[in-house]
């Protein structure tokens, strides 16, 4: 099973069953197909569970490789120039499909497969798609892990970043009043009401709450249906015809909430980078909402 765009195109999910099919297609000469674990951890190294177990014919994608993080950007984007290098040194060219899956407990492999997701678009790769569930519904499907690792030729990816998938600061502000795009913001409710004990909470103006946690499917360890999924959004109040901007606190999950508006059909959705993080100490008291 694969989640097709509207377009047709590369599937923006992958089922494990797919992938166990396809699964030689990584392990070949060529690079037709490129399995990444992209699991990440704030306080561990994520590539020490990939050594131990990951899905044969993986290669590990550092996630936060060359980024420099500053106050406004506690999750900030490497150079173009550099996930380009590390993403040539995996076996990637332009034309080919990268599949991605994190391991991260709880999450159904959207928390950090999510952002690596926009990393990629943003940086220019149309071929890529997230493996539903992760490693864990891999694994529950009875699917086998390995430690082997595997050698590939360098790629030729080249870099070109694609604005469709960012929004800063200043782009966000007008859209407070003109709300040309709908601004979803995947925080918690408490973080989003401002009710979360020792947080700054709130929120921006005309935004919608869509906590990241209620687009997982908890019985089946996947991202929801299509068709529930647009039922979450439109019982958030969000009309599905017009585009959508995310958010979070520094622009992880905002990443998989933008998977979820482009697998409901939106029309363009795109991450605003600096999140609640940025918005909190840049925008003008009236611009924060905070009940």
């Amino acid at each position: 099973m694969a989640t097709k765009p509207a377009d047709g195109d590369t599937p923006l999910l992958v089922s494990s069953a797919w992938l166990k099919e396809h699964l030689a297609e990584a392990a070949g000469v060529g690079n037709k197909l490129r399995i990444l674990d992209v699991t990440w951890y704030s306080a561990k190294n994520g590539k020490d569970d990939f050594d131990r177990s990951h899905i044969p014919g993986a290669l590990f994608f550092e996630l936060m490789k060359d980024v420099e993080n500053t106050p406004l950007f506690p999750r900030n984007l490497p150079p173009p120039e550099k996930f380009q290098e590390q993403v040539r040194s995996l076996g990637i060219d332009n034309d080919t499909h990268v599949v991605l899956y994190d391991n991260i407990p709880g999450k159904n492999g959207f928390f950090i497969g999510g952002r690596a997701f926009w990393m990629f678009k943003h940086f220019g790769h149309e071929k890529v798609s997230i493996l539903d569930g992760g490693l864990a519904k891999w694994i529950a499907d009875g699917y086998n892990t390995t430690s082997d690792t595997i050698s590939v030729n360098k790629g030729n990816f080249t870099a070109k970043p694609n604005n469709n998938f960012i929004r800063s600061f200043d782009e966000v502000i007008p859209l407070l009043t003109n709300q040309m795009e709908q601004i979803v913001d995947g925080r918690s409710s408490d973080q989003f009401n401002n009710t979360a004990g020792g947080y700054v909470g709130g929120h921006m103006p005309n935004a919608y709450n869509v906590p990241f946690e209620s687009l997982l499917d908890s019985s089946t360890g996947c991202m929801k249906s299509p068709e529930e999924l647009r039922k979450v959004f439109a019982d958030s109040g969000l009309n599905e015809n017009k585009p959508v901007v995310t958010l979070c606190n520094g622009g992880v999950s905002s990443c998989s909430v933008m998977v979820a508006a482009m697998i409901a059909g939106f029309p363009q959705a795109a991450v605003y980078h600096g999140g609640w993080t940025e918005w909190k100490q840049k925008a003008a008291p009236e611009q924060i909402i905070q009940p």
